[in-house]
């Protein structure tokens, strides 16, 4: 198959996840013997000449907010955001002409519009959107479901879409039943949305039981893996520590964080370490690469994942288990998906540090169960969540839309 493969970012450049996913996606179609083609976003274009079938054409339409807010800025902003997406359209259009795909698949478009879908919808290529995130949705409540009438014209006139069946959405792979709940909600029919992981684990990275909790019980080790935002929650897993520390006196327990985000809370977080007395307990390590971290995984006994909003799906979350950690995460979102409640993790009610560092506990006390949930999460990553079964169901997918 030729297949297209449109992102608003692509690798080296990203923010989290899916970018990482896509990349994923890529080698690995290439690896099934399929020519892979990348339309991505004009970042970095000029410094990354000559990438094997990788377009870095679009432009990114995601408004910056101005220094000087002001409602001509923001008229002008949003001027811009609609001639941009329009621009992508015509650039889109020129790369069907020019590669003839025989299927696209779709990944993050808030970056870059849905005039690229628009645009392929013209020669009628089947479109398979694999969603993790709820740009879609979103759009659909700002520019069909807005009650106010001139704010609903205006959306619709920017977005280039005003109603559900303008958009082919008859081939959603939704990366939970989370988040296929939430575009069912929104109006999609059951029978459009499948269910399939963004991506999972090789195989030779998931550890074999026999070396699961082969540390020493002590210090016990917690590890915090993701971007430094309130919606991750870090804040909740830091006062879960205070409450082991300082409530629990419990002392031979430390909380390192890998990651980087937002400055401000990452300053926020370092001064509540420090009023809390927990300077000596939490250790700011920044961002290390995707495999730089799964190499450190397997040095902590748990991973906290304490987000605070709906994760769509929690990649780190599969990671920690296949590197043998137990998982202490929020019943949230996609996670739900992935963790079964005292089997192979713990979830805890979301924003509870109380309850979340009670969990903790409860694994620090109990070495058994510590160890069966630790062996339960290697077995269902290496059954469920593997590279292999994923890209397979994906490709069966889009074998079965192409043929029909």
């Amino acid at each position: 198959m030729r297949i297209l493969v449109l992102s608003d970012l692509y690798p080296p450049y990203y923010k989290g996840g899916h970018e990482i996913q896509c990349e994923f996606m890529v080698n690995s179609f290439r690896e099934h013997g399929h020519e892979v083609f990348v339309l991505t976003c004009n970042q970095g274009a000029k410094d990354r000449m000559g990438e094997k079938q990788v377009f870095r054409k679009l432009y990114s339409t995601i408004p910056f907010s101005p220094k000087k807010k002001s409602r001509i800025n923001g008229i002008n902003l949003l001027i811009k955001e609609a001639i941009l997406s329009r621009l992508n359209f015509f650039i889109t259009k020129k790369m069907i002409i020019r590669i003839k795909p025989d299927i696209v698949y779709s990944g993050q478009l808030s970056g870059i519009s849905v005039f690229p879908i628009k645009a392929i919808q013209k020669y009628s290529v089947p479109i398979i959107h694999h969603v993790g995130n709820y740009y879609l949705i979103s759009l659909i409540k700002m520019c069909v479901s807005e009650k106010r009438f001139f704010r609903r014209i205006l959306r619709q006139v920017i977005h280039g879409f005003s109603d559900i069946g303008a958009l082919d959405f008859t081939h959603v792979v939704a990366v939970s039943n989370f988040v296929k709940s939430k575009y069912l909600q929104a109006g999609l029919p059951s029978e459009y949305v499948t269910v399939i992981p963004p991506m999972g684990i090789s195989l030779e990275k998931i550890i074999e039981e026999n070396r699961v909790c082969s540390m020493p019980t002590y210090p016990f080790k917690l590890l915090f893996v993701g971007r430094l935002i309130e919606n991750k929650g870090l804040h909740v897993a830091i006062l879960a520590l205070s409450h082991l520390v300082n409530d629990r006196k419990i002392d031979n327990v430390k909380l390192d964080v890998i990651g980087e985000g937002c400055c401000s809370y990452t300053d926020e977080m370092i001064e509540l370490a420090s009023d809390l007395g927990l300077k000596s307990k939490i250790n700011f390590r920044g961002k290390l690469s995707q495999d730089e971290t799964f190499s450190e995984y397997s040095k902590y006994h748990v991973l906290v994942v304490p987000s605070v909003w709906e994760e769509p799906f929690g990649l780190v979350v599969i990671e920690g288990m296949a590197c043998g950690v137990s998982v202490v995460a929020s019943k949230i979102g996609g996670i739900v998906d992935i963790v079964e409640n005292g089997k192979n993790g713990i979830l805890v009610p979301p924003g509870d540090p109380v309850k979340l560092g009670e969990a903790v506990w409860g694994l620090i006390q109990d070495r058994s169960k510590f160890k069966g949930i630790c062996i339960e999460g290697t077995r269902r990553v290496r059954g469920d969540f593997s590279n292999n079964r994923i890209v397979e169901r994906i490709l069966e997918y889009m074998e079965q839309l192409r043929k029909r």
